[in-house]
């Protein structure tokens, strides 16, 4: 599968490749962008990491319950995207044991050529902090190597490798697609 990237933003970070790709269909579900383009972020920092970054393992969503949405709309950052359909994953991020949960829109509201909503949550002692919130399109993955305490999410392509951009004459051109949490 090629993916081509756009640049959409007045900048770009790019070592974590804030980008989409072209998602899956779901039958069940409104349908999705079919064309990737670049997604930037002021509020991500540039980090000096290592690359090249690996596929550790390629995230598996499911599909959010009545019981999580009740839960996920107190929290103001994440009431919007639970109010249609949206998926759900944990995932260890920091290697602490504890499993920061990863919610993704896949309303047609929150949905658009800049990918979907999408937070990940950490629990902490004193409450849920929100440790990345940005669009993206799936499928994500988690990747072997962290920037900071935390391993980054990338977009995998259909070969279970991380998304190289390929637009030449943009920043992401040859760089792998991969995105931080916030505070890393």
């Amino acid at each position: 599968m090629l993916f081509r990237l756009r640049f959409v933003a007045g900048w770009a970070v790019i070592i974590f490749g804030l980008v989409a790709t072209a998602a899956a269909q779901r039958p069940s579900l409104p349908p999705r962008p079919t064309a990737p383009q670049t997604v930037a972020s002021a509020s991500v920092d540039r980090v000096a990491t290592k690359a090249p970054f690996t596929v550790n393992h390629v995230i598996k969503f499911a599909p959010g319950t009545e019981r999580q949405r009740a839960a996920l709309k107190k929290m103001a950052v994440v009431g919007g995207i639970v109010d249609g359909d949206f998926v759900t994953a944990n995932e260890d991020l920091n290697d602490d044991g504890s499993k920061e949960i990863i919610v993704m829109s896949h309303s047609r509201s929150d949905c658009g050529t800049g990918g979907c909503a999408t937070v990940v949550l950490q629990k902490r002692p004193n409450g849920i902090a929100v440790i990345f919130e940005q669009n993206v399109f799936e499928p994500l993955a988690v990747t072997n190597e962290k920037i900071g305490i935390y391993r980054a999410l990338a977009i995998a392509d259909d070969k279970g490798g991380i998304v190289i951009g390929d637009m030449r004459g943009t920043p992401m051109f040859g760089k792998q697609l991969v995105y931080p949490m916030n505070g890393h």
